[in-house]
């Protein structure tokens, strides 16, 4: 992502008023008064600007960001876009669409929510998230892993770009099926590698929505085009379109995902062409995604009222059971007959008539049961990058191994190389009504190949066993969170001549020499807009959209 710097403008400052009087007192004295309020005012405005030049240059520096690599996490320049009858907005990428400059300026999109196509008139460019960077934050401390960093681009170092760190110093790097290995380079080639697992501070930033029910249609058939949402409702449960929720009847009820319909993947809202319905579909496949978050509001109308969440993926069924005041996460291979403990905690029964929020996360190689914004239990499993891919691939380590040493394209491009995850939500015990149920996907690093330049038709930096990231004392690798549409450690295949004379000659790395700092808010989103007459100016500040970046 290109980053643009935003020059800080002085405030002016406050004159500071000085008592004189003239040797002789009196109206001799007036001069020497209106002399020293002038220089000391002007002492003032000079002090405040060099104060403003000072912060800027060594505390705090604004940028702007104009495209879309760290999309949805921040905005690039964009389009915000309305779904029907239900007060969802999402933003579609502006930088190549022609929308604010002579072009687009109504297009059919695809409403990410319900997936119904909608048109979209008056369609407007925004421009992209301003924020604030804490230079020399690293003079102090080391930078972490999943800093959103801003670092000038090691191709051209007049660019400024902003990414996520995700590997450090002495490392190396591997990104497998979505997800970051890592393992010391001093280790040697028989180190077992270990998977980069996110905070969850970091992590919860990272769930970006599949679906969530309070953002159904309000009617049967919005448009005229029948609805049907991607839970499908077995047993004694129904969906009361009124109250957007699923209400489970004394015989219990389950919800499960409906995968053909809506696959879970890594498709991106914001990466959606504008126009042709084949880029569409295209765009719209994506990669499958393992890593999920199901969650619900759970009302229980009566007591003994229990919950399953089920996650089945890289063949593999993850459970997490409230029941009895208790609940459990369980995980076995698809086929065995006994389960393994994750975790078990105590956690009490669901209070009737009360509405408790439960989440169920499968990230990292973790599952972890959240009730009420408060993680009750949590477990981890261990998986080799090879075991991962089995696992993933349904296919033996050893078949694993001999695909990926097939010359050609990058085999872990491939959608089909992974299954797609099952996902599904019972209630027994008692009627309950759920509302807000939802399921979230987990950001998704993808393999690539290069497509040009000296490197072109091999596998992208630390995609491919072949091409793993090896970092030195002073480097880091760095991904946007858009994968899908990010230029970045994976695909830099030449350094500027004058960096790799003076800093380093590394590809694909960013060396400690090119960091700027740390980006840690978002002061000024896109703007609303505040129509005066038949003109329409985007002044209104979105306050709720001004965050701390994770």
């Amino acid at each position: 992502t290109l980053m643009s710097t935003t020059r800080s403008e002085n405030d002016g400052g406050s004159g500071v008023g000085v008592r004189g009087v003239g040797p002789g007192g009196g109206a001799r004295g007036r001069l020497p008064v209106r002399e020293e309020s002038i220089k000391g005012t002007l002492i003032a405005i000079v002090l405040a600007f060099a104060l403003t030049l000072v912060f800027r240059s060594f505390v705090v520096e604004a940028f702007i960001i104009p495209t879309g690599s760290m999309a949805p996490t921040l905005l690039g320049r964009h389009v915000r876009a309305h779904g029907y009858g239900n007060g969802f907005s999402w933003t579609i990428n502006a930088h190549r669409s022609g929308v604010g400059a002579g072009g687009v300026t109504e297009a059919e999109v695809v409403e990410p929510q319900t997936r119904l196509r909608l048109l979209q008139r008056g369609l407007e460019a925004r421009p992209g998230d301003r924020i604030l960077v804490l230079k020399h934050a690293y003079a102090l401390l080391p930078p972490r892993r999943w800093d959103v960093v801003v670092f000038k681009n090691p191709e051209r170092p007049e660019e400024n770009y902003i990414k996520r760190l995700i590997g450090l110093p002495d490392e190396r790097v591997w990104i497998v099926d979505g997800d970051v290995f890592v393992r010391r380079a001093q280790d040697g080639e028989d180190a077992r590698w270990r998977i980069a697992r996110k905070p969850a501070r970091v992590q919860r930033r990272l769930w970006w929505p599949l679906f969530s029910s309070e953002l159904a249609p309000l009617e049967a058939s919005p448009g005229g085009v029948a609805w049907a949402g991607p839970w499908e409702v077995e047993r004694d449960g129904a969906w009361d379109a009124s109250a957007r929720a699923y209400v489970a009847g004394e015989g219990g009820a389950i919800l499960r995902w409906d995968g053909a319909r809506w696959p879970a993947t890594d498709w991106t809202p914001y990466n959606e062409p504008l126009a042709g319905a084949a880029d569409k579909e295209r765009a719209a496949r994506g990669m499958f995604v393992s890593d999920l978050r199901v969650r619900a509001s759970v009302e229980a109308h009566g007591p003994g009222v229990g919950v399953e969440l089920q996650i089945t993926a890289r063949g593999h069924e993850h459970r997490a059971v409230i029941a009895g005041g208790e609940a459990l996460l369980l995980m076995r291979a698809e086929g065995e007959l006994g389960w393994n403990e994750m975790g078990r905690a105590r956690v009490g029964a669901f209070a009737p008539g009360r509405a408790t929020e439960v989440e169920f996360w499968h990230a990292d190689q973790s599952l972890q049961l959240w009730i009420d914004g408060r993680r009750v239990c949590a477990g981890v499993y261990e998986w080799g990058p090879w075991e991962r891919l089995a696992h993933a691939s349904r296919m033996r380590e050893d078949e694993v191994r001999e695909i990926a040493g097939r010359s050609g394209r990058n085999i872990f491009e491939e959608r089909d190389l992974a299954r797609p995850a099952r996902v599904a939500l019972a209630v027994s015990g008692g009627a309950a009504t759920l509302r807000r149920v939802g399921l979230d996907r987990d950001v998704h690093f993808t393999a690539a190949t290069y497509m040009d330049g000296p490197l072109a038709g091999r596998p992208a930096l630390a995609t491919h066993p072949d091409h793993v990231a090896a970092l030195g004392p002073d480097q880091f690798f760095v991904l946007g969170d858009n994968s899908g549409s990010s230029k970045d450690s994976r695909l830099w295949d030449r350094v500027d001549p004058w960096v790799a004379y003076a800093v380093d000659p590394t590809p694909g790395v960013v060396h400690r020499d090119l960091m700027l700092g740390k980006a840690f808010y978002v002061y000024f989103p896109a703007p609303h807009d505040l129509a005066v007459g038949r003109r329409v100016y985007s002044v209104i500040p979105d306050f709720g959209r001004m965050r701390f970046i994770r």
